[in-house]
């Protein structure tokens, strides 16, 4: 499984080589610097953020149930270890999604912002117990994870919001639903929003690209 590097990826390297490929390759890098702002912005208005959504024992309680899911796992006689890659990248042809192909795929609902409180002591403990794993950090913001995956065992863990089908982990449950229901149309506000922002980063990925086979 081939993992990407960053949450935007060009096919190739710039050239700088003469005065006109130096003027198009800071041109390329002024479309991608953009792209980024724009996905900065969107993590900035993550509704999942929302001021009083979810309390510090939601947090907790996610948290311990990834704990729970992670003694499942059996234990190797090896140390673990720890990759980073993205399964999600913006490339000049939209967003591009790796392929998982693994065997088993569990969901975590993350409209509430709890995956990345599931996933983290989840890969911490899967790591105590000597297991190979691969952190997946958000698109939006590094500092969020959006999946865990263990190659050798075929498994992935993987926040809902990329619309992957699998076993579901209900941790939208976890927070009062009340406010859920107070917060219903800022989180759907929101969500709009992110997906506009995003839409934007594409676009400016694309014309990145454009410039980019200009120097081919």
């Amino acid at each position: 499984m081939e993992l990407y590097q960053g949450p935007l990826t060009l096919p190739g390297s710039l050239r700088f080589r003469t005065d006109a490929e130096r003027q198009t390759s800071r041109s390329i890098l002024w479309f991608v610097q953009r792209a980024s702002s724009l996905l900065q912005a969107a993590g900035l208005v993550d509704a999942a953020d929302e001021p009083g959504l979810v309390l510090p024992e939601d947090r907790a309680e996610a948290q311990k149930y990834g704990k729970l899911a992670a003694e499942q796992l059996p234990r190797t006689s090896t140390c673990g270890k720890v990759q980073i890659g993205y399964l999600r990248t913006i490339t000049q042809n939209g967003m591009t999604v790796a392929d998982l192909n693994l065997n088993t795929v569990t969901v975590l609902e993350d409209q509430c912002g709890l995956g990345n409180d599931y996933l983290c002591a989840f890969a911490l403990a899967a790591l105590e117990k000597g297991h190979r794993v691969l952190l997946c950090p958000s698109l939006l913001n590094a500092n969020k994870l959006e999946a865990v995956l263990l190659p050798e065992l075929g498994m992935v863990w993987i926040s809902s919001r990329l619309g992957v089908k699998g076993t579901i982990v209900p941790l939208d449950a976890i927070p009062d639903p009340e406010r859920r229901l107070a917060l219903r149309e800022a989180l759907r506000r929101d969500h709009e929003l992110q997906n506009t922002l995003i839409h934007q980063a594409e676009n400016q990925m694309q014309m990145a690209g454009i410039l980019y086979r200009v120097m081919e």
